[in-house]
């Protein structure tokens, strides 16, 4: 896989081109404030555009709108960083939404050239929290969506999850008993590294499945429900319109997951290195087939030979005996003479 350098990815904003948007579309945005000290004005202007183009997109999924600017903020290193946001970088962290401003910060030296860790993946990832986050202020009820909700739609609406081979990952996790309680995914990340990349994970995962089962529309309406206060929790808000619930969705999930649905992803990552490796069976078949035919080939053409042999050789001594007959035939007629 390609990875251009991120100042790659800043000096194509400068050129307009845009991360996977449609033509025309990375145009100057009113509504995003770009804050990048080593960026000119002409790419802080471009790489607005892209935002808002980042943005648009999110807006017309979740079919809400973000009031008001939001401001972009970008860093070269993890040392740049303000020291107010600096902790909420991990390792694995590309850009950080805050609640309480409308804003992201981005630290650059951690963008890359591919989903997830492409420009356009991270900003739509992030502007879904900023439009979560507007909503939880204007339900109206104090409420906050679950941490599994904010990343796993997150992701979803990206259309990239952060973690390679994440379907590996919750297959292992399943078999030893080691998936995360809904409880460690309510509020925040687990402090554990390990644990907040799985995080990540089983959020993705689990609300990949609530889009087969539910579809965008109504997880939507049920978040509303429970932020407006109109029902007590988003079980309840669900069972008033399917008669289930969220909780029993994640029980079904978990009994999928461990019981293959993790193993079938496996088998599909290493479908080739799979299908590789039962061909050698098939291939010694093949060879041992090819092998022996051609020694029946060998043995048919050297019993050919020896019967050419013979017949030659019968012929040979018919010929020898016509000829003795022929001399006996002469000497008789002499002697009758």
């Amino acid at each position: 896989m390609i990875r251009f350098p991120p100042i790659f990815l800043f000096f194509l904003a400068s050129l307009g081109i845009s991360f996977g948007c449609s033509e025309g579309s990375a145009l100057p945005s009113d509504r995003i404030q770009v804050e990048a000290s080593f960026l000119g004005q002409g790419q802080r202007v471009s790489l607005g555009g892209q935002a808002e183009a980042s943005l648009v997109f999110v807006e017309r999924k979740l079919g809400e709108k973000l009031r008001g600017r939001v401001y972009l903020r970008v860093f070269r290193k993890e040392k740049d960083l303000p020291a107010s946001i600096r902790s909420g970088f991990r390792k694995f962290t590309v850009a950080l939404a805050e609640r309480a401003v409308p804003r992201v910060t981005v630290l650059r030296s951690r963008l890359r050239g591919a989903p997830p860790g492409d420009l356009r993946s991270v900003l739509t990832h992030e502007f879904v929290h900023l439009v979560l986050f507007q909503m939880e202020k204007e339900g109206g009820a104090g409420r906050r969506l679950p941490l599994w909700f904010h990343e796993g739609l997150a992701q979803e609406i990206a259309g990239a999850r952060l973690f390679d081979r994440s379907g590996e990952l919750l297959a292992a996790r399943a078999a030893s008993g080691h998936l995360l309680s809904w409880m460690q995914l309510r509020s925040r990340l687990p402090r554990d590294e390990d644990d907040a990349r799985f995080a990540y994970v089983q959020a993705a995962d689990f609300f990949a499945f609530l889009m087969e089962e539910l579809g965008l529309p109504l997880v939507m309406k049920m978040a509303r429900e429970y932020l407006s206060g109109r029902a007590p929790s988003l079980d309840a808000a669900l069972a008033k319109e399917r008669w289930e619930s969220f909780t029993a969705l994640q029980g079904k999930w978990k009994r999928l997951v461990e019981e293959g649905r993790g193993f079938l992803r496996i088998l599909g990552n290493h479908l080739f290195d799979l299908l590789l490796v039962l061909s050698i069976p098939l291939l010694f078949l093949v060879l041992r087939r090819v092998y022996f035919r051609e020694k029946e080939a060998e043995k048919r053409l050297e019993d050919w030979e020896t019967s050419a042999e013979i017949l030659d050789g019968i012929q040979e001594k018919e010929a020898e005996e016509e000829d003795a007959q022929g001399g006996l035939d002469r000497q008789d007629r002499h002697t009758h003479l």
